[in-house]
């Protein structure tokens, strides 16, 4: 929804039969030029631009880049906003508007279930020790892993934590010495998960446990 807007007029001021009272906030383009010297990259430029302007002054003296990027709409009355609703331009001129959470619903539906990459390993490539610590399965001992673990008949899934910011945080997971190295190489790999189980190969590049 952009290009060219021009006013129109008023729209309807009169109270007629059927019709309600609303605020409707309009989300504009504005254009804000900002002269950055000094930038290794464009993203860099664009972190000095931010961090060196003044955003509330610079918009008021902006140029309106004939775009208008969301609306959102209260109505009149709706003391707890419980019916405000924030729309999108559409992409046809049969929907001009499209209702972010609906549309946002929508993608979610059509993008379907998400998929994992998992590492799968011997149990040999553990202690004893451990292989006895994860087949207990999630209790207080484990839940400094803060992950997933789901032991089998012939082995455990383990996940490898989502919320460790890089390779080296592994070292602060409360888990056995022999599961951190194997952690730290799934996730070194891109993998989610980490599969140990009696039939699987083992790998030459990770420590091996006499069974």
């Amino acid at each position: 929804m952009s290009n060219n807007y021009q006013p129109r007029g008023p729209g309807a001021t009169a109270e007629a039969p059927g019709t309600k009272a609303y605020r409707v906030h309009l989300y504009l383009s504005v254009r804000v030029p900002v002269d950055v010297h000094h930038a290794a990259t464009q993203l860099e430029a664009i972190d000095v631009a931010l961090r060196s302007t003044d955003l509330p002054t610079a918009a008021c003296a902006g140029t309106f880049a004939d775009e208008v990027i969301a609306a959102m709409v209260d109505e009149v009355g709706d003391e707890h906003h419980i019916k405000s609703t924030t729309y999108a331009p559409g992409q046809l001129d049969a929907q001009p508007w499209v209702d972010v959470a609906q549309r946002d619903q929508t993608e979610s539906l059509l993008t379907g279930p998400t998929t994992s990459r998992y590492l799968d390993l011997s149990t040999q490539h553990v202690t004893k020790q451990t292989m006895a610590w994860l087949c207990k399965g999630p209790n207080a001992a484990t839940a400094g892993l803060g992950a997933t673990i789901a032991p089998y008949q012939y082995g455990v899934i383990v996940g490898i934590p989502s919320d460790i910011p890089d390779l080296t945080a592994i070292d602060d997971v409360e888990c056995p010495e022999d599961l951190k190295v194997i952690l730290r190489f799934g996730r070194s790999i891109g993998c989610d998960l980490v599969r140990l189980d009696q039939d699987a190969a083992l790998s030459g590049q990770l420590p091996i446990y006499a069974v």
